[in-house]
């Protein structure tokens, strides 16, 4: 790809391209640069806002001000591809059938932020269909309906309750193995 300087054009266009799609690759492709030229200038431009506050200096030339300039629009184009996918989620919230689609958008962009964690299922209490992903992946609709067999749907805590049981009981059959093998022997 071609040597690009940052100039006020360059920074517009990473601005559309992020708000498009955040992602190095996307945004590098948009503008004509390498992945690895962008990701210099965003890291430059970081340590040089961050170089300038600290120091409670200026830019010492004009390319420092444009890698500041573009570290300060990109976070600005940032949030507003972030608060565009959340209004698109606010609004999607009223035709239930669409919001997964900027969620996963979301998710995909900012997962420290997005992402569902383990502790958020349990904490939320969301119902998993564990038996329909762990068991019934390969029936089809014509082996429930004749074979008569019944798909139910556990919460989270169901299925733990039901391993306790399980373990329970293989517990006791432990202890009636370990009791029969210790039968003294006959004189």
């Amino acid at each position: 790809m071609r040597r690009i300087q940052i100039t006020p054009e360059v920074i517009e266009a990473v601005c559309k391209a992020i708000i498009d799609s955040p992602k190095y690759f996307d945004v590098a492709a948009y503008i004509g640069v390498s992945e690895d030229t962008y990701k210099h200038w965003v890291k430059e431009g970081k340590e040089l806002v961050r170089k300038h506050y600290e120091d409670e200096t200026e830019p010492d030339n004009e390319h420092e001000c444009n890698l500041i300039e573009l570290h300060n629009q990109s976070q600005l184009a940032h949030r507003r591809f972030r608060q565009r996918h959340i209004g698109l989620i606010q609004k999607a919230g009223e035709v239930p059938k669409h919001w997964q689609a900027a969620k996963w958008i979301l998710e995909q962009n900012y997962p420290e932020d997005f992402a569902i964690k383990p502790e958020d299922v349990a904490k939320d209490k969301i119902i998993v269909p564990m038996i329909i992903i762990n068991t019934a992946k390969e029936i089809t609709q014509e082996t429930i309906q004749n074979k008569n067999i019944q798909v139910n749907v556990i919460t989270q805590k169901e299925l733990e309750d039901k391993r306790v049981k399980v373990q329970n009981v293989d517990d006791a059959v432990e202890e009636v193995k370990a009791e029969l093998t210790e039968v003294p022997e006959a004189d």
